[in-house]
């Protein structure tokens, strides 16, 4: 069935269900616009008339059976995520191509401030270099301009950063659940309008504020005791003082590892279902990952053999391991999805499929 829909006074269309499903589901379709089709006569109707239209198991997405609650194999989600990849490498490839060179380009026009480092320093003073022992290093005028492009090229990468991983989980959710992908997935982030886009942004300041603070208190503890024990000593070194402080950073560090991992399922909650707030995708993200860390470590370890390999290629694989790993990481999102109570499918309807 062809379908016309109506957004914001303008008329698009005819669409297929299949492509009309995936504008619903991306968000660019709402319930409030409207849709027309020939059995529907001369009169529109709205987008929340049409059954089934917006939620997330419809069009080719298979019927929901029982969660396995983040029990699937690791193994079992790798082998998923190869054939969810099968006959969509190249795309998924061009895509994460995609996503690198974007994030990497304000890098690349950035220009040099003309200061001197202080190695030229050394270097210019040092025995047999070509420099007189007592001239002075030539004159480094500063560049405003210099500097202000320099700290533009590195703003426009911190703000570009958020909405392109939105846009790459979005992408491999999508190849997942077997629904259609296109390369435009990668920019959801801001096609979905401002208030989407500044909600990524939001999400990591706020995920990285409270890192920084989990990090500051569980490594400040063991400062904290360094400092008090060389108070207590005058400041003599204990022979298991270095071994105390030690243990206690390493136990720290690990602590905070362990938080990062609560939050690591936020940004591809947030794709998924993008009328959650950004508060509500760090909750449910500690949901799904309570006594699922561990699973979670493991399988992004079970890539470090292919990264390893990627490194002959002299680094090209990386975009085929990157791919492949959004994809596991997408299967391992919709397998432990259901702790964060999200509606939606769960992976094991592909699991008999594979």
């Amino acid at each position: 069935m062809q379908w016309y829909y109506s957004k914001d006074g303008s008329q698009f269309g005819p669409v297929d269900d299949t492509e009309l499903r995936r504008i619903a589901r991306s968000g660019e379709l709402t319930p409030g616009d409207f849709l027309w089709s020939e059995s529907m006569g001369e009169q529109w109707q709205p987008a929340s008339s049409i059954a089934d239209l917006f939620s997330s198991d419809a069009g080719t997405i298979p019927p929901v059976l029982p969660v396995t609650d983040g029990t699937t194999p690791n193994r079992d989600l790798m082998k998923m995520a190869r054939g969810a990849l099968k006959g969509r490498w190249a795309m998924a490839v061009l895509v994460f191509l995609l996503y690198i060179v974007i994030l990497e380009a304000p890098q690349l026009i950035k220009l040099p401030t003309q200061q001197p480092s202080i190695i030229a320093l050394l270097q210019g003073h040092a025995p047999g270099s070509h420099q007189p022992p007592f001239s002075p290093m030539p004159h480094h005028e500063f560049s405003w301009f210099k500097t202000g492009i320099s700290l533009a090229c590195s703003l426009l990468s911190i703000f570009l950063t958020p909405p392109l991983l939105v846009g790459l989980f979005f992408f491999s959710l999508n190849l997942a659940q077997g629904v259609e992908t296109r390369i435009s997935d990668l920019f959801i982030g801001f096609r979905r309008g401002a208030s989407y886009y500044w909600k990524t942004v939001g999400m990591t300041l706020l995920v990285g504020l409270i890192v920084i603070g989990w990090f500051l208190l569980l490594l400040g503890i063991p400062i904290g005791i360094a400092i008090g024990l060389g108070v207590a000593y005058h400041f003599s070194v204990s022979p298991w003082t270095h071994p105390v402080i030690v243990l206690l950073a390493l136990l720290g560090m690990t602590a905070l590892i362990i938080v990062i991992y609560s939050y690591a399922m936020a940004f591809i909650i947030l794709a998924d279902t993008p009328t959650t707030s950004a508060l509500n995708c760090i909750r449910m993200s500690k949901r799904m990952m309570s006594g699922r860390k561990w699973k979670f470590f493991m399988l992004q370890l079970r890539f470090l053999g292919w990264s390893l390999l990627a490194l002959l290629t002299c680094g090209i694989g990386f975009l085929w391991v990157g791919a492949y790993s959004m994809t596991a990481k997408a299967f391992f999102y919709l397998d432990v999805k259901a702790r964060a109570s999200i509606p939606g499918p769960s992976v094991t309807g592909k699991i008999s499929a594979i």
